[in-house]
């Protein structure tokens, strides 16, 4: 079973590509499940690996859509198996009434 954040998928109803979110409460329990160490370490270790193959990524300038109240951007990069990208929303205001300012998306094939 896939659980996303409005929608529960069995294996008769699975889409093709699932979508996983993971909220801010889920990193927290997450975290406490792992420990600070191994998260930060893990994440390093990522960082570590994607850096040595910093070449084999197409990289694409940020895509950026202004408004009066902030700026929206798109922050693609992609490797032969995998297009991600990042999703700013810069609203100052967000932050106040407790909306999420950055929401980063991986979607492979």
């Amino acid at each position: 079973m896939i659980m996303t954040a409005n929608t529960t998928f069995t294996s008769a109803t699975r889409p093709s590509v699932a979508t996983l979110y993971l909220s801010a409460p889920e990193m927290v329990r997450l975290i406490r499940m792992q420990g600070v160490r191994a998260c930060i370490a893990g994440i390093a270790e990522n960082i570590r690996d994607d850096f040595l193959r910093w070449p084999d990524f197409d990289k694409s300038a940020r895509v950026a859509n202004h408004s009066e109240d902030g700026v929206i951007e798109l922050m693609p990069i992609a490797d032969d198996r995998l297009y991600s990208f990042k999703y700013v929303n810069g609203h100052p205001k967000n932050t106040r009434i407790g909306l999420s300012t950055v929401l980063p998306a991986f979607v492979g094939h």
